[in-house]
């Protein structure tokens, strides 16, 4: 890979905003409770700068879920896979929202996607039935869950695992493969050194498998993107989805198309599922530091 296509994310600008500071986001850290956002990723890489970002669209990608558009204020950027904190003038809860965007699509936009799914917190309350158009807010980027190869790395397939909303970050990684791919010469795509993607994504039902036209096209125009679908609580009336969890079989069959021992995974969705994907991973004979697990959301 290119030494230029490797994102260094040590130099970044500091610049914050008057509504949102170091201080009150360290103070409101410290009076949150387990469950929410700030502590659960306490833990995890965060950027120095808060940015101001403005919602440029508001639209349902489901019946459960919205996406959101963010023009940021930023010339720096985030790495495939990261979350960001979203501050919201007169909210004390700070949200989480993983990114949809492929970083290099936003480095030329400064646009980024959110697909968030309904629920009471406040944040993700706000995005569903208050937010517009127009509307101001704070971001800051964070989280460990990330895809950056080295330009020294050897080459590794990528398999996706992921549930429901869990789609995001891993949609946001297919996306940054299918650029990175743009980005490479004939050569580079025909020397043997390809690598491979393979998603695997489950969902209630069909209206709730996001992004599902998106991958579709990124598919056609990726020879080395593959995507497979599972619905669990309908029955499916399209070939190309099956109707059970992703199981055994499932995983054996993914490793057709990845190399099992060249490989890194990706698992994103709820706890349970999370957690059998990591048992049947290990059965396969997957190692533990190839597997990269996003269990906070």
């Amino acid at each position: 890979m290119d030494k230029l296509l490797y994102r260094n994310r040590k130099n970044r600008s500091t610049h914050s905003l008057v509504i949102w500071n170091s201080t009150t986001f360290k103070r409101m850290a410290s009076s949150t409770t387990k469950s929410d956002h700030l502590v659960i990723t306490s833990q995890q890489q965060r950027d120095n700068a808060i940015y101001s970002a403005q919602v440029t669209d508001i639209s349902d990608l489901s019946p459960t879920v919205k996406s959101m558009l963010l023009r940021v204020n930023t010339t720096t950027s985030y790495e495939a896979g990261q979350w960001l904190d979203l501050m919201i003038p007169g909210l004390s809860k700070v949200g989480g929202f993983t990114m949809c965007t492929s970083p290099l699509q936003f480095d030329k936009t400064k646009i980024l996607q959110l697909a968030v799914k309904f629920s009471e917190h406040p944040p993700t309350y706000w995005i569903h039935t208050q937010s517009k158009v127009g509307s101001e807010v704070s971001i800051r980027f964070g989280g460990d869950f990330v895809y950056n190869p080295k330009p020294d790395d050897p080459p590794q397939d990528v398999l996706l695992l992921g549930g429901g909303v869990g789609i995001n970050p891993l949609y946001c990684i297919m996306n940054y493969i299918s650029d990175l791919n743009k980005l490479k010469t004939p050569k580079q795509l025909n020397d043997g050194t390809q690598i491979n993607t393979l998603l695997l994504y489950s969902s209630s039902s069909t209206a709730e498998l996001l992004f599902k036209k998106e991958m579709e096209e990124l598919e056609k125009n990726n020879e080395n993107i593959k995507c497979r679908y599972f619905v669990t609580r309908e029955k499916s009336t399209q070939e190309d989805i099956k109707e059970h969890r992703i199981n055994k079989n499932d995983l054996e069959d993914a490793f057709k198309f990845i190399k099992k021992d060249m490989c890194v995974v990706y698992v994103c969705g709820p706890i349970p599922m999370i957690e059998t994907m990591e048992k049947l991973l290990e059965d396969l004979g997957i190692k533990k530091n190839q597997i990269r697990v996003d269990r906070w959301w």
